[in-house]
């Protein structure tokens, strides 16, 4: 698969060095060499950069509705996060299971992560780890609207630290299980509806992508 940076933050091609520009990976494209990459696996269901559930598929819902009656802005953005939270009545209850070990948590918001630019990004722990090829897995500690906005306040400032806003589990495989039966997720800035429990897992070697021929790709760069 050749990778072209038409998104909006372009975590997947960041994490590949294909480049930034469109006109940057058309050249990789056109001079290339094949590498296999690790992608993600969600209930047979393929991702590049992230999952979540709780607050965050909440929010893609509730922006499409703004978008259609107001039309796409920033402004309509942002207030689309602000309905979504205010909406936010309960936390999920959550069981998730690792290596035979079983963990429960309350929370607003699951995050899991298999782009290493995006928590570098963010100051985040995890990145080596996903080079390594595993999930990292960030639980919010918050369970309401308010400390989760303080939370993501903290995170857009460098601040967040594991311990006080998250809990990180790293792991290429784990399932975890919610009440609800089917339960709306976030994927690469999608959403779709899928049946818990949901099992995770890296698929390693998964994908073949086209990479610069004579660079090194950002999976493979040493971070300092």
């Amino acid at each position: 698969m050749g990778v072209l940076p038409g998104g909006t933050f372009n975590y997947f091609a960041r994490d590949l060095g294909v480049g930034e520009t469109v006109e940057e990976a058309l050249d990789t494209i056109l001079d290339a060499r094949v590498e296999a990459v690790d992608v993600g696996d969600v209930n047979g269901l393929i991702f590049l950069n992230n999952v979540s559930l709780g607050a965050y598929p909440q929010i893609l819902k509730t922006r499409e509705g703004i978008y259609k009656r107001w039309g796409r802005s920033r402004m309509a953005a942002y207030w689309s996060v602000l309905v979504a939270l205010r909406r936010l009545r309960r936390p999920m209850q959550l069981v998730a299971r690792v290596d035979g070990q079983e963990s429960r948590y309350t929370s607003a918001l699951v995050f899991v992560a298999r782009s290493a630019y995006q928590l570098d990004s963010f100051g985040l722990e995890g990145a080596e780890e996903i080079r390594r090829g595993e999930f990292a897995v960030l639980i919010a500690k918050a369970k309401h609207p308010l400390p989760l906005m303080r939370s993501a306040l903290r995170m857009a400032m460098g601040k967040s630290a594991k311990n006080d806003d998250f809990d990180l589990i790293l792991t290429d495989e784990l399932t975890i299980e919610t009440p609800k039966r089917r339960q709306l997720i976030a994927h690469d800035g999608e959403k779709t509806a899928l049946e818990s429990p949901f099992r995770l897992k890296v698929r390693h070697d998964g994908l073949k992508v086209l990479l610069p021929r004579d660079g090194v790709s950002k999976t493979e760069q040493p971070k300092g």
